[in-house]
């Protein structure tokens, strides 16, 4: 039988250096799966008892349960953004939901689903709420008095780069809305307007026409109040929901005007008021001057030019998306589905245009200097003759620093903030 060989003991490494893979490859492996108190060669203590808590029998507490405290509930958390409201002052739920479906147009309820329902009132019913949805939060404090006052201007510019303001009113607007609205086209905004956009506009000139008239006055708030008492204030709201939601038939445009005949004091709606939504007119936005507001352009750089187009990237390739009416390059022929492959002065070279540097490239065109435009258009190169116009500046609404007192307290009846207030 042959010898069996002695076992070798890793030797020992160097002082200052650390063993090798190698080293440690050899290195006699500790069984891991043992308990650390076997290794270490120690007894394992015994764990003490678990001690016995008293339970309560068939559900009844007994000596030992009533002795141990309840476990009370914890606190409700505050969530970030988000506000937790008592349970009292939630409203039953035939109550709110005759508040969300009663205040509608009469074309819409009942709501017949198998086919399209056509109305002249969505600028009222969406215009209104859209022009709240800023106003209610200004109110409250959550929003500063300049941020909302951005807001407005934002809203009065996009609204002044939209033509179809001056081709479509508010009410064939609402009534175009399955059409038009949710149809559009390449040549939409130039046909046709949205009412959210110019329904918001047009609350906020009826509620500075009913101040100015009446300056105690609650303004369009008072119109709304008078509007839910005649119609689901009045109602009863007790019962079965589906009996209460249909109960008023909705309001019109006539409910409208004549509360606003009321509201006003002169009995009846004057035609220049009934145009803002009747005909597609220009809207004046002088009224803003009663609470001490003034609305001006921002001013531009010298040398910037209005493209009258929008761009949409492709690949990284500019198309044209729509073009403006009576705009410079729609004089010049430029249609929408139009690619622009370049640009130049016409004492310069060409500059190739991409989606990411197209801006650099009008930096050096001028407002007024001749220019062209190389398109593509149905696989077919075009070269068009330009010239851009100026640019304008942004609308923008301040305060007047020198506002008398009496527009300083319309002001903070308007907006339930005080004239101070960032």
């Amino acid at each position: 039988m042959g010898r069996a060989l002695p076992r070798l003991r890793p030797p020992a490494p160097r002082p200052g250096r650390r063993p090798g893979r190698a080293l440690l490859a050899r290195a006699p492996v500790r069984p891991l799966h043992l308990p650390r108190a076997r290794r270490r060669g120690r007894a394992r203590r015994p764990r003490a008892p678990r001690r016995q808590r008293p339970r309560c029998r068939t559900g009844v507490l007994g000596a030992g349960c009533a002795a141990r405290p309840r476990r009370q509930p914890r606190p409700r958390r505050r969530q970030r953004g988000r506000r937790l409201r008592p349970a009292r002052a939630r409203q039953p739920r035939a109550v709110s939901r005759l508040e969300r479906q009663a205040l509608a147009p009469r074309a819409l309820g009942p709501f017949d689903y198998g086919r399209e329902n056509y109305t002249r009132e969505l600028w009222i019913a969406e215009g209104f709420t859209s022009y709240y949805d800023g106003l209610l939060v200004l109110r409250s404090g959550e929003i500063s008095v300049k941020a909302h006052l951005q807001r407005l201007a934002e809203s009065i510019g996009r609204l002044r780069d939209t033509p179809g303001r001056l081709v479509q009113s508010l009410e064939d607007s609402s009534f175009d809305a399955w059409i038009k609205l949710y149809r559009p086209q390449d040549d939409s905004p130039n046909a046709s307007v949205s009412y959210y956009l110019k329904g918001s506009l047009v609350a906020l000139l009826l509620d500075l026409w009913l101040r100015e008239l009446r300056p105690s006055g609650s303004g369009l708030d008072g119109v709304l109040a008078e509007l839910w008492q005649r119609g689901p204030g009045r109602l009863e709201t007790r019962g079965p929901t589906t009996s209460n939601t249909y109960s008023y038939p909705g309001f019109t445009v006539e409910d409208l005007e004549q509360i606003l005949g009321e509201q006003s004091g002169l009995g009846e709606v004057p035609g220049a008021i009934r145009a803002l939504w009747s005909k597609p007119v220009e809207l004046d936005f002088a009224s803003l001057a009663q609470l001490g507001l003034r609305l001006s352009e921002k001013p531009v750089q010298p040398g910037l030019i209005d493209l009258g187009f929008t761009l949409q990237d492709r690949a990284g390739s500019p198309w044209v998306e729509f073009v403006r009416t009576d705009s410079p390059a729609e004089r010049a022929g430029l249609a929408s589905g139009d690619e622009l492959l370049a640009a130049r002065r016409l004492d310069g070279s060409w500059l190739r245009l991409r989606s990411a540097r197209a801006a650099r490239v009008w930096d050096h065109l001028q407002p007024g200097a001749p220019a062209e435009l190389l398109i593509s258009r149905r696989e077919r190169v075009l070269t068009l003759p330009i010239a851009f116009a100026a640019a304008r500046g942004a609308p923008q609404i301040e305060r007047i620093g020198d506002a008398d007192p009496a527009a300083r307290a319309r002001f903070e009846a308007w907006s339930g903030r005080r004239w101070s207030d960032p």
